[in-house]
């Protein structure tokens, strides 16, 4: 459920040119399996074949992704990615 929220709103990014994202889970503990989840969701969503595909469009230019956390959830999303 998380990768596939993730993923969808990052494909609603994707074309818009954001340089940072920051990411909240709400609803859940933040555990590793979820950081995890978030991180493959990432990857997945902005991941564009280039090399030998001319008619590719530009790379994304999402420079980095910052996973939101509350102290106790630090460890568990650290583990995760």
């Amino acid at each position: 459920a998380v990768h596939t929220a993730v993923g969808a709103a990052l494909g609603g990014l994707k074309g818009l040119g954001a340089k940072q994202l920051a990411v909240a889970l709400v609803g859940g503990a933040l555990d590793a399996a979820r950081a995890e989840a978030v991180v493959a969701a990432a990857t997945d969503a902005l991941y564009l074949y280039r090399h030998t595909k001319p008619s590719a469009g530009p790379a994304p230019t999402l420079a980095g992704i910052t996973l939101l956390a509350g102290k106790d959830e630090a460890a568990a999303a650290r583990a995760g990615v």
